[in-house]
């Protein structure tokens, strides 16, 4: 997907990815947008936004993003929730 047609969150996401979990590697950074944006496997290339409201509520959803720790992030310049699950194979 070109970044031109990019949501705001997902341009948002990129700026976050190249400039603290890329080192600036636009093109991973890329990758990692439009590979997995909204779909995530543990282990690969892509990310998701976690859901509060359903982490609070649903226990086998707050089981699944607690089983990818490794690859959660809770900062306060991600866009959308400020939670997501970033995911990428080097």
């Amino acid at each position: 997907m070109e970044k031109s047609v990019w949501t705001k969150t997902q341009k948002a996401l990129f700026d976050w990815l190249v400039q603290w979990e890329v080192s600036g590697d636009e093109e991973l950074a890329t990758k990692i947008v439009n590979a997995g944006y909204l779909g995530y496997e543990y282990g690969a290339i892509g990310c998701e936004e976690v859901d509060r409201e359903q982490y609070e509520n649903d226990s086998d959803y707050r089981s699944f993003i607690d089983s990818q720790s490794e690859n959660w992030r809770d900062d306060e310049d991600l866009p959308g929730s400020k939670w997501w699950l970033i995911g990428a194979q080097y």
